[in-house]
């Protein structure tokens, strides 16, 4: 997450707790949603935060766990044709399964390695006559299915990680407009004091340029948390 978003979250924790150290604050806050509002937002920058570390450390796990699983299918199918290849003449010319190729989409390999296995159903008794264990076939669709479930899992994930950064802008846009409404609610109830301590939180939440990077175009700074 950008430092400047960090720092707008940081300085919307730091109102948040200037409103609980204050009562008439408190008090002013419980009188309308504004406040819920805006500690639904904290909470939504927050889970971005969270969601933005551990989602691709998901992707990765569940990638590997694909793989691992597709290897397991390949192998439950070539269990199955093991046995159909030791079929009597007579039955294996019958038997006209093949294969599905693991280098195609999953999309693709799943549904056809269904069929294989439903296609071999027709031929349970022989097989089992030939050898082959009796609950292979369903082993085989067990697996398929767990493939199928966990490749809609990862799906998904990559498909929300990819579109984090849009969601994370909308937040961050959502936030800063939570924050100025939030400072005309709160305005009847505050003294001078308070207003002082707002503008000091604002002010913290403020991201400037490092020495360290001098070259190059400055970094822009968060807009006060006290409206203008």
């Amino acid at each position: 997450m950008h430092s400047r978003t960090l720092a707008l979250y940081a300085t919307m924790c730091r109102v948040a707790d200037l409103i609980e150290q204050h009562p008439d604050l408190r008090i002013r806050a419980a009188e309308s949603s504004a406040f819920t509002h805006f500690l639904a937002v904290v909470a939504r920058l927050e889970a971005l935060q969270t969601e933005e570390v551990t989602s691709e450390l998901a992707i990765r796990a569940m990638r590997a766990q694909r793989r691992a699983l597709l290897d397991d299918v390949i192998r439950a199918l070539r269990r199955i044709l093991a046995t159909a290849a030791v079929l009597p003449p007579a039955v294996a010319t019958g038997y006209v399964a093949k294969l599905p190729d693991r280098r195609q989409p999953l999309a693709l390999f799943i549904p056809a390695a269904e069929s294989f296995v439903k296609f071999s159903q027709k031929f349970l008794a022989r097989l089992v006559e030939a050898g082959l264990h009796p609950n292979a076939l369903d082993e085989a669709l067990d697996l398929i299915h767990q493939l199928d479930s966990l490749d809609r899992d990862c799906s998904y994930t990559e498909a929300m990680f990819a579109a984090h950064p849009a969601r994370l802008a909308d937040a961050v846009s959502e936030a800063r407009k939570r924050v100025r409404q939030l400072f005309f609610e709160l305005w009847p109830a505050m003294t001078l004091s308070t207003r002082a301590e707002w503008r000091s939180a604002a002010a913290l939440g403020r991201v400037h340029r490092s020495r360290a990077l001098s070259a190059g175009e400055p970094l822009k700074q968060l807009p006060a948390a006290t409206p203008q």
